[in-house]
């Protein structure tokens, strides 16, 4: 069986063009475009896709990539696919109109269930958007603790964990609720003894 693969390119775009719950497109600072990415990733590798070029590891907030760093520098200063707009100390990510119209034309003529599959991957985790940062690094870190090893903000972190239980139930049906709620529980609990190392 051939594996599909992916790439953070890839990933990085598609994100930017499914709307998140608000109906917005774009994605609000680095830190936020860097962990969608990261959970978008993860999500694909569980159901088997490859990612062709992925380097994640542990760093200071958590999962990094400095090629995905590398990647969103190289389309702002090429400016055919990505925009950034500078806003109020924020760098709001965006696709360029062009680019917007391409993934569109794509996006239609995809026919197969795997790629079909990876559009509602992406959809679901673009959900998350709404998220403010605290929250979004409260998910990363409690279902991926083996990337915050290095993190220097792991307290301020777990502080969030528990408003995100009241938060996430906004974003996500009542079914998905509980199984999450249980898997956030068994996560803390790792998270608050890796504190105590």
């Amino acid at each position: 069986m051939i594996k599909i693969r992916i790439n953070l390119t890839e990933i990085l775009l598609l994100l930017l063009y499914f709307q998140d719950e608000k109906g917005n497109q774009s994605i609000a600072g680095r830190l936020k475009l860097e962990k969608l990415v990261f959970l978008a990733m993860k999500e694909l590798e569980k159901r088997g896709y490859e990612i062709a070029d992925s380097d994640f590891g542990p760093y200071k907030e958590g999962p990094f990539s400095l090629r995905l760093y590398n990647i969103i520098n190289f389309l702002n200063e090429d400016k055919k696919a990505l925009q950034v707009i500078k806003s109020n100390k924020t760098e709001v990510f965006q696709l360029t109109d062009d680019y917007q119209k391409k993934i569109t034309e794509e996006i239609q003529k995809a026919t197969n269930k795997k790629i079909m599959l990876i559009f509602d991957i992406i959809k679901n985790i673009k959900r998350l958007n709404i998220l403010p940062n605290k929250y979004l690094l409260a998910l990363v870190y409690t279902k991926y603790p083996e990337y915050t090893v290095k993190s220097e903000i792991k307290e301020d972190v777990e502080k969030s964990i528990d408003d995100l239980f009241e938060n996430v139930k906004k974003i996500i049906s009542r079914q998905d609720i509980n199984e999450l709620l249980d898997e956030l529980k068994k996560a803390r609990s790792r998270v608050v003894a890796s504190i105590g190392q």
